[in-house]
C-alpha cells in the first residue's frame, strides 16, 4: 500500500475549499492502492494528523511525514499552498508531492511575474498596471472605464472589485479592499466578453468550461461556490477552432510558467474575439463541483484515475 498524506486546509481566505478538496481527493483513492492520511493545517500552522490524534508544530510535522508517508498530495490553495511555501519546504527536506515545484507555484500565484512571462511568450492578457502607475494616468483623465481591481497574489476571487464610475471615491475604496487580501494591488483594464477556463492534465489540455454567472456581474467568491450561482457548461459551446485555440493557450501558459503534473487556467473570451489571460492555477479547486473534475469527466476520465497518474508522476 502507498501511504499517501493529504495536505488541506491553511491559513489562506481558501481554507474551507481546501478541505472539500482534499475530502474529495481522499474519497477518490483507491482503497486496494492507497492509504490516505489526512493532515489539516490550521490557520495557526498547526499541522493535524487526523486518523493519528497528533497536532505538531511545522518542523515536528515534516520530520513526520517522511517517517509515515510515500509521497503528499497538496490539495492546499491560495498562501502556504501555492505560493511555493510548502513546496519549497518539501524539497528541502526531500518528500515527493504532487503538483508544481515551487519556482513554478512562486510565479503562478505572482499575476505581475506571470503576466511578465505571458509578456515573452506573446500570450494577450488585459493591460495591466500597479496602483502607484495606474494612478498617474488616471490624475492625468487618460484611462477609460470600466476596470478591475484586484489582488496580486490570491485566489478564488477574493478582494477584486469592478469600477464602471471613474470617481476617486470608488477607487480608493476597491483599492483599500483588495489591500485587506495582498500587499501589491493590481488595476486591469476590463474585457467585455465570456469567462472561460480550461485545465491541464499532465501534457494534455482539457475540454474548457464557459462560465455564466447568474446572480452576480462576474464570477467572484459568492458565484464560485453557491449551488446555482453559475451556469458552468463544459464543453464550452464554441466553435472548435476557438476551443482548439483555448485549449493550445492553456498548454501553453502551463509550460511557460513550467508547471506539471497539472493546472487551469482563467481566461476571458473578449467580444472582440481576442482571448485573454487572467491567471493560472497551480493547485485549482478539486471539490466534487470544482471546474478541474467536471473538465475530466467531459474527456472521460474518472477522478480516481486522474488522482492514480498524479502520484505515479509524483513518485517518479
Amino acid at each position: 500500500m502507498i501511504k499517501v498524506a493529504i495536505l488541506m486546509g491553511g491559513p489562506s481566505t481558501e481554507y474551507h475549499v481546501s478541505l472539500n478538496s482534499g475530502k474529495n481527493v481522499i474519497n477518490n483513492l483507491r482503497p486496494d492502492k492507497y492509504l490516505p492520511l489526512p493532515v489539516v493545517i490550521d490557520k495557526n500552522l498547526k499541522w493535524h494528523f487526523i486518523t493519528l490524534r497528533k497536532i505538531l508544530n511545522e518542523k515536528e510535522a515534516i520530520v513526520f511525514l517522511k517517517k509515515v508517508c510515500d509521497v503528499v498530495f497538496l490539495a492546499l490553495h491560495g498562501s502556504y499552498g501555492e505560493d511555493g511555501k510548502i513546496q519549497k519546504l518539501l524539497e528541502k527536506n526531500k518528500i515527493k508531492f504532487t503538483g508544481s515545484d515551487s519556482k513554478a507555484s512562486k510565479i503562478g500565484i505572482d499575476k505581475m511575474k506571470t503576466y511578465k512571462i505571458l509578456k515573452k511568450e506573446n500570450i494577450s492578457f488585459p493591460p495591466t498596471w500597479t496602483f502607484k502607475s495606474f494612478y498617474k494616468i488616471f490624475k492625468k483623465k487618460k484611462i477609460k472605464f470600466p476596470i478591475v481591481v484586484k489582488p496580486n497574489d490570491q485566489g478564488s476571487s477574493v478582494g477584486v472589485s469592478i469600477i464602471k464610475n471613474p470617481t476617486k471615491k470608488s477607487l480608493i475604496k476597491a483599492v483599500n479592499k483588495a489591500k485587506k487580501f495582498s500587499k501589491k494591488v493590481l488595476i486591469q483594464k476590463f474585457i467585455d466578453g465570456y469567462e472561460i477556463t480550461c485545465g491541464v492534465f499532465h501534457r494534455i489540455a482539457l475540454l474548457p468550461t464557459l462560465i455564466v454567472p447568474q446572480e452576480r456581474e462576474f464570477f467572484d467568491y459568492y458565484s464560485k461556490y453557491t449551488a446555482g450561482a453559475t451556469q458552468e457548461i463544459t464543453p464550452a459551446p464554441l466553435e472548435k477552432s476557438l476551443l482548439r485555440q483555448v485549449r493550445k493557450i492553456a498548454l501553453k501558459v502551463h509550460r511557460a510558467v513550467g508547471c506539471r503534473h497539472f493546472s487551469r487556467t482563467d481566461m476571458i473570451l473578449g467580444k472582440d474575439k481576442n482571448i485573454y489571460v487572467l491567471e493560472i492555477n497551480t493547485i485549482p479547486g478539486m471539490t466534487k463541483t470544482s471546474l478541474l473534475p467536471q473538465q475530466l469527466m467531459a474527456c472521460g476520465i474518472k477522478f480516481s484515475e486522474f488522482l492514480d497518474k498524479i502520484i505515479k508522476l509524483a513518485l517518479k
